[in-house]
């Protein structure tokens, strides 16, 4: 191997350890952050479940809560979209752990 194909192996190789650290942190804190959420988020799912939902989508429907109250979780779809991601992303990590680990 000459020096100039040493050099172009070397500098491919910075190029991917590089993008991949900065992958790996942005995964990393990625990762903590989803963590942190999970730990509220069976409330959210237990409210769209148990009734709770419903409960205040009728009040919606009949006009009992302030114009300017945010309510996004009391969309058709918002909740129950979320519960189909969180879902998917959780199978894709252990998709993508597997692959890791065995290729390791």
């Amino acid at each position: 191997m000459d020096t100039a194909e040493r050099i172009d192996r070397i500098t491919k190789m910075e190029s991917i350890l590089n993008s991949h650290a900065a992958a790996a942190a942005g995964l990393a804190a990625a990762l903590d952050e989803f963590e942190r959420s999970q730990k509220s988020y069976p409330l959210l799912r237990d409210y769209y479940v148990e009734g709770g939902y419903m409960q205040d989508v009728a009040a919606d429907n009949e006009g009992l809560l302030p114009d300017d109250l945010p309510r996004g979780v009391l969309s058709e779809d918002a909740v129950f979209d979320l519960m189909g991601e969180n879902v998917e992303l959780a199978i894709r990590m252990l998709e993508l752990a597997t692959v890791v680990i065995r290729d390791r």
